[in-house]
């Protein structure tokens, strides 16, 4: 769904580089099915807890998810994930906004979208969590591509979002197709290996290096999981096949693991390049700017109604979701006319000023 365009020349006079910017993030609607009636959910947790007494509680949990229905019975394109602090069935949806937290592009993530581009229609685990992971790597590139495929207006150098769009093979995109000149997305420890001591291995030649040995761990070949960047598999150097299988025969080994240490590495890859350290003084400064496209979508749903939706028709929602961002947009218009610019964001200002 294309936005508005002609603001631009309103953020581009108040602050370029705000302007400049683009920031990525995704949150879900509820629609009005029995399904997000809370006495549903509690009927059955009761229900797993009764049949797994004694279980500890991450068990529990994990269960009670597993056993819930995958998609609405009344509206199958709301699908059951962890949003706003608990268990619900919402319809996705993609949002890009620009360093001022302006909608400059949505994208509900329906049937009809997914088929399009041959997403993935099911991310479920026992962890909602990586499933949450799993399905916003999958719409990533999808929303991006929409957006610079229509888009003819807009000038962007920054790129902001949050650690779950954290995937090696996406930096790539960033930089080369997409021409951006900083990228800022935190490191997620999903796609880092915690388990490497500086100790015991460095890296040699791009290659890790054990110390204690001072060998170069073994390749063990590519892995690849899903909503997982492809990574290359090293083990340990002392590690010999025994019967089909890897069995560490260091005498001091650094894991508990049967095959022994293991080390994941990314092929060269425009993630160790970002231009701004991540960890870095201003890195972090900057990042504070991501917080608005947050802001933004809680204005969307407290202040134009998206959290009260009494309708569960995929075109209605669809709608409603798209004048709430075209809402806010109008609101830019009415501050920059009524010389409130900075109350662009405050309806109540607003209607006082008018």
């Amino acid at each position: 769904m294309k936005l508005s365009i002609s603001s631009e020349h309103i953020f581009t006079q108040i602050d370029p580089k705000l302007a400049s910017t683009l920031i990525l993030d995704t949150s879900g609607i509820l629609p009005f099915v029995k399904e997000n009636n809370p006495k549903f959910f509690y009927s059955n947790l009761n229900k797993v807890k009764t049949s797994n007494k004694g279980k500890p509680s991450s068990e529990i949990y994990s269960f009670f998810y597993n056993s819930l229905p995958k998609f609405a019975d009344s509206q199958k394109h709301a699908r059951v994930s962890y949003i706003n602090g608990g268990f619900h069935y919402s319809i996705k949806f993609a949002i890009l906004t620009n360093g001022f937290g302006i909608p400059r592009y949505v994208q509900l993530i329906d049937k009809e979208f997914s088929h399009k581009h041959q997403i993935l229609k099911h991310c479920f685990t026992n962890n909602p969590i990586n499933d949450k992971m799993a399905s916003d790597s999958a719409i990533f590139l999808p929303v991006l591509n929409d957006f610079f495929k229509y888009q003819q207006y807009f000038s962007f150098s920054t790129f902001m979002a949050d650690s779950a769009f954290d995937k090696v093979d996406y930096y790539t995109s960033l930089f080369e197709n997409f021409h951006f000149s900083r990228v800022l997305i935190p490191i997620n420890d999903r796609n880092t290996n915690k388990d490497i001591s500086k100790d015991h291995i460095s890296f040699k030649e791009n290659t890790p290096f054990c110390n204690k040995s001072q060998m170069f761990m073994k390749y063990n070949g590519v892995t690849k999981g899903k909503g997982r960047s492809t990574r290359l598999k090293f083990l340990c150097p002392l590690s010999k096949p025994i019967k089909g299988k890897y069995r560490c025969q260091c005498p001091h080994p650094c894991s508990k693991s049967h095959y022994g240490r293991t080390v994941y590495t990314y092929p060269k890859n425009s993630r160790d390049f970002t231009v701004l350290f991540i960890g870095a003084q201003e890195f972090n400064q900057l990042y504070k700017i991501r917080t608005r496209v947050e802001t933004s979508i809680s204005s969307l749903k407290l202040h134009y109604g998206l959290n009260e939706l009494k309708t569960r028709n995929i075109e209605s929602i669809k709608s409603d979701l798209l004048f709430a961002c075209i809402s806010q947009i109008v609101c830019v218009f009415v501050a920059y006319n009524s010389a409130k610019i900075n109350d662009y964001k405050s309806i109540t200002r607003l209607f006082k000023a008018s």
